[in-house]
């Protein structure tokens, strides 16, 4: 099963690991997602993150100390993502959420790894 979606001007592709990669009309090959973040606040989705980068950091922290300047590594900031009706005690999770998780997809083995 395929599912894809456009994010500004660039084209995402979930396939399994094994296909050949998609191309777009222009036979330029299209970007493939491994993994899907939806970011939920209460019952409003807030953010869709379709991930081709190899490691995603998914933390709580606004401005981070040594932000991430890995090009393999995608952060995923929840408290910079736009939300007007943001609860206050949406805030204090974003605070316990802290560092948060980084999530990396091992290409060797296509093993996952949460730490």
């Amino acid at each position: 099963r395929s599912r894809s979606a456009a994010s500004n001007t660039s084209e995402y592709v979930t396939t399994t690991l094994d296909r050949p990669r998609a191309r777009s009309v222009t036979g330029a090959p299209i970007k493939q997602a491994w993994l899907e973040v939806c970011c939920y606040e209460r019952d409003k989705q807030v953010g869709h993150f379709l991930l081709e980068e190899p490691t995603v950091k998914i933390d709580g922290i606004m401005v981070h100390p040594g932000a991430l300047k890995n090009p393999d590594v995608r952060r995923i900031c929840l408290p910079a993502i736009d939300n007007k009706d943001r609860h206050p005690k949406t805030v204090k999770v974003h605070q316990e959420i802290g560092e948060g998780v980084q999530i990396s997809r091992h290409k060797d083995t296509g093993n996952v790894t949460l730490t």
